[in-house]
């Protein structure tokens, strides 16, 4: 990612731009791997992800991008 944010107790925005958003999903891969390899009954760890893309939803406003993002990665939460 350009940059990394913690924008709440838990959560995180991290922005791609240009050629990084390549990585953007392998680096989502990876987290969750890490995750899933470090999970256990005494200390369970977990990653829910939304992403937002720009071009995809055609907003205009950071903010808005948030709020997409968030959105998903709830649904995505409710799904695990």
């Amino acid at each position: 990612a350009n940059s990394v944010y913690r924008i709440g107790g838990d959560e995180f925005v991290a922005i791609y731009k240009g050629e990084f958003v390549e990585n953007m999903n392998k680096e989502i891969e990876q987290l969750q791997s890490a995750c899933e390899n470090h999970h256990n009954e005494h200390f369970p760890l977990g990653i829910a992800t939304g992403v937002a893309d720009r071009e995809e939803s055609a907003v205009k406003e950071f903010s808005e991008l948030v709020i997409i993002a968030d959105k998903r990665m709830y649904e995505n939460k409710m799904i695990k």
